[in-house]
């Protein structure tokens, strides 16, 4: 940092404020010059009127020219006045400028030559020249003088403000600053003195004692800092060891939260067929990072009945719950009553236990740890953990993690339980689905294919034969006198009459693609790929044949004493189906014929 002598600062600071005092003093002093010289100047009109005007207008009356002059020069002697103009009655005009006119800025002022006042007739015109430079160069006058005369004043006021400063004030503080300079901590030190002398106390003698009493409590703040750095270090060193061992452990409960948060990541979207191992693989994680001997992971359901079993084991250490079983935990030994009661259990030498307990433990354990797994304040499962080959003091942060644990074994339980019923509902859905479609595809009353599955297989068959450029057939058949049949024997007999013929159509038409469906009342139709016109004929015939055959007793028909069909046929022509549509109308009409020509027969 630059130094500055605090006397010139000071100095500086006097000086900057006596400066601008001075400016505003100047300031006000020129404004009113300058409204004093306007002033006068505002008045040169009135004093010419009332000094020279009399004189000049009887001049001009005269018409005395050199009179008229004199008293233009005199006119234009006035300070202010640079020029003056006088432009008479007759045309004449005299002009007269001041030898020390300036050509600045000029206030120009017209007066009327008269004789008398009071009316008489105008002679001619005065102008009047008015300049405000006097009143400037007044201002700059004075100005120039109060600069020179303060600037005197300062000098001196700076002198003898630097001589006192410099006696009273700065020697004291040097003074001071060098024997603070030359102070050490700790080290004894003569008292500050200070090198002039005074009879009165003042503010640097208030300095000196303070700086005594200041050297006196640093002294004695030494030598107690010494004891309190003594026992710092004691306290450090101790703090030093704490903070070790607690970061140890923080770093323990990082890598159990990572290690968590990656278990608990992998079952999040995780499939039904992996979450066994994935189950597995997570106890084998904690099992290594706890350093346990073995531990296990137990599902239960509402009733508390085993559901799921995993457990994990060091190498060379036998299976200690497995085949447990699905039955209640409650019908378990007296250490899964006492954890279902309690919620934890932390045995770390099994063999002081009771013997009641110690019966329901497996001889090889050591130390135990087992805690309670609830979700929704209701117990899901119970995880452990088992040392086999030493005892073991469970410490509270182990306590503490295992607590944490119980959240996300809770999580992967009630996971597996949820996927285990979403797989069973999702079954029971596609089980539904398949019945709902076969249900919309098929007659109720028949089984048969319904109108709306004949309408979709029929477009797709047509085409598909006209693609391949291949035989397709169908039949359109119906019972004869049905309505008489149902007036006679009642719907019910109707519905039983249809449903064998139903049951006939389904083993008459096994071929693959064949598909047989009921299309109205007593109305059906068979589509028949592959076959052409001759070939479908031939099974139609077949099919009236083994309806005749089933000797259906029908006591309304006018042609046979049993129920007989009518059919129609249409074999696929290039040349005259464009469409499915043309061949129905094709085997309607043939069907139609049938029944005009006595019915019981093939159109």
């Amino acid at each position: 940092m630059r130094f500055k002598s605090l006397a010139l600062q000071v100095l500086q600071q006097i000086l900057f404020y006596a400066v601008l005092f001075w400016l505003v003093v100047s300031a006000v002093r020129a404004g009113m010059l300058f409204y004093q010289g306007q002033k006068r100047l505002a008045e040169i009109p009135g004093t010419v009127n009332a000094l020279y005007m009399p004189l000049l207008a009887q001049s001009v009356w005269d018409v005395e020219l050199p009179t008229i002059q004199q008293e233009l020069a005199s006119i234009s002697a006035i300070n202010g006045v640079e020029a003056v103009t006088l432009e008479t009655r007759l045309g004449q005009r005299l002009h007269y400028r001041s030898p020390h006119a300036s050509g600045g800025h000029h206030n120009i002022y017209r007066l009327d030559v008269r004789l008398n006042r009071n009316g008489a007739e105008s002679l001619g015109t005065l102008t009047l020249y008015v300049s405000n430079t006097p009143v400037q160069r007044e201002i700059a006058s004075d100005l120039i003088t109060s600069m020179a005369q303060r600037t005197l004043d300062f000098m001196a006021l700076a002198l003898l403000i630097i001589f006192i400063l410099r006696r009273r004030f700065i020697m004291p503080v040097q003074q001071l600053a060098q024997a603070a300079r030359a102070f050490v901590p700790g080290e004894p030190a003569p008292p500050f003195r200070l090198q002039y002398q005074t009879e009165l106390e003042d503010e640097m003698t208030q300095l000196l004692a303070s700086f005594n009493a200041m050297r006196s409590s640093i002294n004695t703040h030494l030598a107690e800092r010494e004891r309190y750095e003594t026992a710092l270090k004691e306290a450090r060193d101790e703090l030093a060891n704490r903070v070790e061992e607690r970061t140890a452990r923080l770093d323990q409960l990082l890598s159990f939260q990572q290690l968590i948060s990656a278990i608990s990541s992998r079952f999040i979207n995780i499939p039904l067929d992996e979450v066994d191992e994935a189950m597995d693989g997570a106890l084998a994680q904690i099992g290594t990072f706890m350093e346990v001997d073995r531990c296990y992971l137990i599902g239960v359901d509402h009733l508390q009945v085993v559901s799921m079993v995993h457990e994990w084991q060091a190498d060379g250490v036998a299976a200690g719950v497995e085949g447990l079983g699905f039955a209640p935990l409650s019908d378990r030994p007296a250490l899964f009553a006492t954890l279902l009661r309690e919620g934890v259990l932390n045995i770390p030498h099994c063999r002081q236990i009771p013997i009641a307990a110690q019966e329901s433990t497996p001889s090889d354990i050591e130390s135990l740890l087992m805690i309670r797994i609830d979700h929704l304040d209701q117990p899901v499962g119970v995880f452990g953990c088992d040392m086999v080959r030493r005892a073991r003091q469970w410490r509270d942060e182990e306590l503490v993690l295992v607590r944490l644990m119980g959240d996300m074994f809770a999580n992967m339980i009630i996971r597996r339980q949820q996927l285990h019923a979403l797989s069973e509902t999702q079954q029971q859905l596609e089980e539904a689905n398949a019945h709902l479609a076969r249900m919309a595809l098929s007659d109720s009353l028949t089984g048969l294919a319904n109108r709306r599955h004949f309408d979709e297989e029929k477009r797709q068959a047509f085409d598909k034969a006209r693609r391949k450029n291949e035989p397709f057939a169908l039949i359109m058949l119906d019972i004869d006198f049905f309505k008489e049949y149902n007036d006679r024997l009642g719907h019910q007999a109707g519905d039983q009459c249809l449903r064998q013929l139903a049951a006939l159509l389904t083993s008459f038409f096994t071929y693959p693609g064949e598909l047989p469906a009921r299309i109205g009342g007593e109305e059906f139709a068979v589509l028949l790929p592959g076959l052409d016109h001759l070939e479908v004929r031939k099974r139609a015939e077949a099919l009236r044949m083994a309806v005749w055959a089933l000797n259906l007793a029908h006591p309304g028909s006018r042609i046979a004493d049993r129920i007989t069909i009518s059919l129609g046929t249409a074999a696929i022509d290039a040349e005259r189906h464009s469409s499915i549509d043309q061949m129905i109308a094709d085997a309607d009409a043939a069907l139609y014929r049938a029944k005009a020509s006595g019915r019981n027969c093939t159109g």
